[in-house]
């Protein structure tokens, strides 16, 4: 009995790990392209990156002001990122995970600083989009 329980244990752990692994590509290209502007500071495409580009009840502009001011707060907390580094993804959903990045700065009052950036992405169209980004700076950020 120990035995069967134990290898539906396993079972179940490689099913959610392959969940989990699922979609890693295309997560990290929208990661990478969305943290490179992010760290430039090329902040006026960066709702591309977002599940709002999506929704027609907005203009550009508008998606494009709803975005922005968040991630110039939290950028103006980091202040100037040296790297950033994708810790890991979890499986919540289908079609929708969870990612952490840690991002490494020199922040605004000199000090290097580490926080971990959490991440909801969800898969649109065949593109994976970020629909939650909580930062690691000490403000509330985006819902």
């Amino acid at each position: 009995m120990i035995r069967k329980i134990l290898i539906a244990g396993v079972v179940l752990i490689g099913i959610y790990t392959f969940f989990c692994m699922s979609g890693t590509r295309g997560i990290n290209l929208t990661l990478n392209s969305f943290y490179d502007g992010f760290a430039k500071n090329k902040l006026e495409t960066s709702y591309l990156h977002f599940t709002i580009k999506n929704d027609d009840a907005y203009d550009e502009t508008t998606k494009m002001g709803s975005i922005a001011q968040s991630i110039i707060n939290d950028r103006h907390w980091y202040g100037e990122i040296d790297r950033h580094k994708k810790m890991g993804q979890l499986w919540i959903g289908p079609n929708k995970k969870l990612v952490f990045i840690k991002v490494e700065s020199n922040n605004t009052v000199g000090k290097w600083f580490k926080g971990i950036d959490r991440l909801t992405m969800v898969k649109a169209d065949n593109e994976w989009l970020i629909k939650q980004y909580r930062s690691g700076s000490p403000w509330p950020t985006m819902p």
